[in-house]
């Protein structure tokens, strides 16, 4: 009788266990309900701009701070994605720093992103490790997002999972 009761609770364990990283996994890779007009953001002049003017392309949205080597790592492989889908794609790089740094780094390096600076602290995103990147479709609906580096190849395969 013990062994049939351990071998039931460990049953139920293992079962209980794979629906809840199955749950995890989809629910960290798809936020259903965000898009883009969530964003509330500024140029860096200041000035709040709508990123819902870019629906009917893709936006490719990478949220990244001045400091982290991981963010400034992947910045050579956007630019080069972003070269390659011209203006077919728009890549927007968020930042909630303040938007004389934004602008410092960005006047400083060759890549030829949007910068902007996030009017909320990126946690309100739930964005809680740099870089995250999220890819939202043409209606500007969030298709997925990524957490880490993103290289050339994996970046252009995310693109093109998105209809455009």
């Amino acid at each position: 009788m013990n062994r049939l009761f351990l071998k039931k609770v460990c049953i139920t364990t293992s079962i209980l266990l794979l629906l809840a990283v199955s749950f995890t996994i989809s629910s960290c890779n798809q936020m259903s309900g965000v898009s883009l007009d969530d964003l509330k953001v500024q140029n860096l002049n200041g000035d709040r701009i709508t990123l819902a003017s870019h629906l009917g392309k893709p936006v490719i949205v990478n949220f990244w701070e001045t400091s982290s080597a991981s963010c400034i790592q992947e910045f050579p492989d956007f630019e080069k994605i972003k070269q390659h889908y011209k203006d077919k794609v728009v890549f927007v790089m968020i930042s909630d720093e303040d938007r004389v740094r934004i602008g410092s780094f960005a006047s400083s390096r060759p890549f030829t992103f949007s910068y902007v600076k996030s009017e909320k602290e990126l946690s309100e995103y739930e964005i809680h490790s740099r870089p995250t990147t999220w890819f939202i479709d043409t209606e500007g609906a969030l298709v997925t997002k990524k957490t880490g580096v993103i290289d050339a190849e994996e970046l252009k395969v995310l693109i093109e999972e998105i209809k455009y």
